[in-house]
């Protein structure tokens, strides 16, 4: 009989504007365990009320995942920080208490507090295993059982399948990102820049196309990080950590203080004042995940001597550069050396990539033996449904929903609800402008299906505002309404469309009529006659450049019920921006805007519904790469045209 399975609780501060690796990794254990893992997100956040009555009995394991941020667990001013209260409760339940924790070298003994105060029994950590009870001495974590070593990341499955041989060609030479580090980090921790600043030298000097930053602005994260690895021939690095750790916290406060007081002050300066006599006697140093994301694109490495957590070697997996670049002339001839470099890029790729042995499937298999070694058999109490578990956490605004080793992001109950009800308060003038809004909507199903793509896109930075749209559709909403009503009244008038060819302008235009001319003796809305559906047609064949409504001409006899805009013209802006975005949906949504005869309307609850079902339906369509939640797509490595000679030479 098999070993029942353990259930683990992940608390994450994770939201979904990650790099890579911290969804990779939080993913790994719910797609490789053979365990049961169940997710809270941004738990402090929006799963913080639901978490202070939370009923940690029916866990065998909880996890605090690395990318929380330690140092504020114990400060009552942190947005981090977890009241007394919680962390009795967490540290006195049957369920382990296991700590992954990243950028060990700030406020350690403040991160010792807090996990001695949530009774910490198992940690997985990047310093290394000789400085173990240096940084977790049992003496301060009671609760302690054990220490492990892990890496920052590892290669995720989608590197695994990646093939993109040494000898395609890229655009560029020399690629690198990073960012510049807090001073009180050390030499170590200067590496990223002293690297950058002196290979764009050396690109200048001899001869080599470079993409080289570490400013904040150029990072580049997701997929767009993908393609700029493909472009690269060379890619830098230098070990990731500190060369100095400040256990107390003071440290970085005398630096900062510092700073204030002299901007200008270089490292230099700052070391000899600070840390000079502390750099490199305790040291936390690692390999950097977007090494194994180089590897995986056959980029050669370039890279400062280090150690690179025993996994690269110089000369057999990159060209080592001293760190006082005396070399940088043999450096360069090897760099120059096209056969070399491709095939210290296929040995790094085997080793490092196609091995396995770096991969999350390998990592998680050691974290269950692992686990069940500290926790051979369940304690938990009770069971936990999945479906229910991940519908509260909806309700707390957490939309996030893991499905293996990625993510179905939802829009959130907060956003939906809020942008149905932006338009039934924000937007309405009258009782009933909303519900003629909803109505038109859920009459027209293009011009609904553009709305939902316009305000859900893929990435949330393209939404257009919600209420313009909104004004927008009021108004299409209201046309053939008001057109008819006048019809009964002393000054009727008729809503002509008229095309201008020159400047690609439509425009619909109120003019008046006879007042004899009733309603009754009208069969149909004039937005339906001839003269008018010539030139809808022709703005559905040639998107305008504007869209208008002129209601000047009778403003004076027949007011429009509301205020649209100076000289009694309107601009559909809003719905214009989607038409351009989606092109292929203007010849159905301006047929929509000459419907008449629709169907008697639904009830508010049924057209509220369909809203929000579409609105759902358009975010779980979208579970892969939205935000970078899900896993990125397949990466289909592309073959761009490139000018650069040394692709000749590689070929």
């Amino acid at each position: 009989m098999g070993r029942q399975k353990l259930r683990v609780l992940v608390l994450s501060d994770f939201v979904g504007n990650s790099a890579n690796v911290v969804r990779d990794y939080l993913y790994s254990f719910n797609q490789y365990s053979k365990h049961e893992f169940f997710y809270l997100h941004a738990w402090r956040q929006f799963n913080f009320f639901r978490i202070r009555s939370f009923d940690f009995t029916r866990f065998d394991a909880v996890v605090f995942f690395w990318d929380m941020y330690w140092p504020g667990v114990d400060d009552p001013g942190s947005r981090f920080f977890i009241p007394e209260s919680l962390s009795q409760k967490i540290a006195a339940s049957p369920a382990m208490k296991i700590q992954f924790i990243q950028d060990e070298y700030r406020d350690v003994r403040t991160v010792n507090k807090a996990m001695e105060r949530l009774g910490i029994n198992l940690v997985f950590t990047c310093v290394d295993e000789k400085d173990h009870d240096v940084f977790y001495p049992k003496a301060l974590i009671p609760s302690l059982e054990g220490v492990y070593t892990v890496l920052t990341g590892y290669v995720p499955s989608y590197l695994e399948k990646i093939d993109y041989p040494a000898t395609m060609p890229r655009a560029i030479d020399i690629g690198y990102r990073s960012r510049a580090v807090p001073y009180p980090l050390g030499d170590l921790g200067q590496e990223k820049t002293i690297i950058s600043q002196r290979f764009a030298e050396i690109s200048r000097q001899y001869g080599f196309t470079a993409d080289i930053s570490v400013r904040e602005e150029d990072r580049i994260y997701g997929q767009k990080w993908l393609e700029f690895l493909q472009s690269s021939r060379f890619s830098l690095g230098t070990e990731s950590g500190a060369s100095v750790v400040d256990f107390s916290g003071d440290l970085a406060r005398q630096c900062k203080a510092y700073l204030q007081q002299n901007p200008q002050a270089s490292y230099a300066e700052l070391k000899q004042r600070f840390f000079a006599e502390l750099d490199g006697k305790v040291v936390v140093q690692a390999i950097s995940p977007r090494v194994f994301e180089s590897a995986a694109f056959n980029n050669t490495l370039v890279l400062h001597e280090g150690c690179y957590s025993g996994i690269l070697h110089p000369d057999t997996h990159y060209i080592p550069v001293k760190k006082d670049y005396s070399n940088i002339s043999e450096v360069v001839e090897r760099m120059r050396d096209l056969p070399y470099c491709i095939r210290l890029a296929r040995q790094t790729h085997d080793d490092i990539i196609r091995s396995g042995a770096n991969s999350y499937r390998r990592f998680v298999k050691l974290f269950d033996e692992t686990l069940e070694k500290h926790r051979p058999v369940p304690v938990r109490e009770g069971t936990v449904c999945r479906t229910l578990f991940y519908a509260k956490s909806y309700l707390c605004n957490d939309p996030i929903i893991p499905k293996g080793g990625e993510a179905v992001r939802l829009p959130t109950c907060f956003v939906v609800l809020s942008k149905v009800l932006a338009i039934a308060f924000r937007c309405q003038q009258s009782k009933n402008a909303a519900l003629s809004i909803l109505h038109y909507l859920t009459q027209s199903p293009s011009t609904l299906e553009l709305f939902l793509e316009s305000i859900f896109p893929k990435d949330p930075d393209d939404a257009l505002p919600l209420i313009d749209f909104a004004k927008d559709l009021r108004l299409l909403s209201m046309l053939i309404k008001v057109e008819q009503a006048s019809g009964q009244s002393n000054h009727p008038f008729e809503i002509n469309g008229s095309w201008l060819t020159s400047e690609k302008t439509f425009i619909l235009k109120s003019e008046p009529r006879s007042a004899s001319d009733r309603v009754q003796d009208v069969k149909e809305p004039l937005l339906r006659t001839l003269r008018r559906q010539e030139a809808f047609d022709q703005a559905a064949a040639d998107l305008p450049l504007r869209f208008q409504f002129n209601h000047g001409a009778v403003s004076a006899t027949s007011p429009w019920p509301y205020h649209l805009g100076e000289d009694d013209v309107y601009s559909f802006n809003t719905l214009l921006e989607a038409l351009h975005r989606y092109p292929e949906k203007a010849p159905d949504v301006f047929r929509e805007i000459l419907l008449v005869d629709r169907k008697p309307t639904r009830s508010m609850g049924l057209v509220l519904t369909k809203i929000l079902w579409e609105s759902l339906k358009v975010g779980v369509s979208r579970t892969a790469g939205l935000l970078g939640i899900g896993r990125p797509r397949p990466f289909a490595p592309h073959h761009p045209p490139t000018s650069n000679p040394r692709d000749k030479q590689a070929a």
